[in-house]
């Protein structure tokens, strides 16, 4: 997949098999890390949508994923959309924009197997 920068958000187009209009992710700098998409992100991405690449194994509807630290749940995303069980999570403040990134780009079946929660981790209180 390609990814472009515009405006306050990054658009990321994965590869066809995987869905057919580009990923929306606004980019939320009141958020600081948690409202950037990193490029470990999408190098991860690409990684979990290449049927070729050893990664791909893990990335079916017979696995269930977590994604810890999600930010802009980009990952969650991709997983959904390749068929995988998937609970995104963050801390409680970033839960809003996780949320709107899921239903701004799942809808059906991709939307019914993700959910999105809360899980506090250092500092921060359950």
């Amino acid at each position: 997949g390609q990814a472009r920068a515009a405006q306050n958000f990054m658009q990321v187009s994965p590869p066809p098999s995987v869905a057919e209009a580009a990923l929306t992710f606004p980019l939320v700098k009141t958020l600081g890390e948690a409202g950037c998409l990193f490029q470990s992100s999408l190098v991860l991405c690409n990684l979990l949508t290449d049927p070729d690449s050893p990664f791909s194994k893990f990335v079916t509807p017979q696995h269930r994923a977590v994604e810890v630290g999600s930010g802009t749940g980009a990952l969650g995303v991709s997983a959904a959309l390749l068929g995988v069980p998937v609970c995104i999570t963050d801390l409680p403040h970033v839960l809003s924009q996780l949320s709107d990134n899921v239903a701004l780009n799942l809808s059906g079946e991709a939307l019914a197997r993700t959910s999105v929660e809360a899980l506090p981790w250092g500092d921060e209180q359950a």
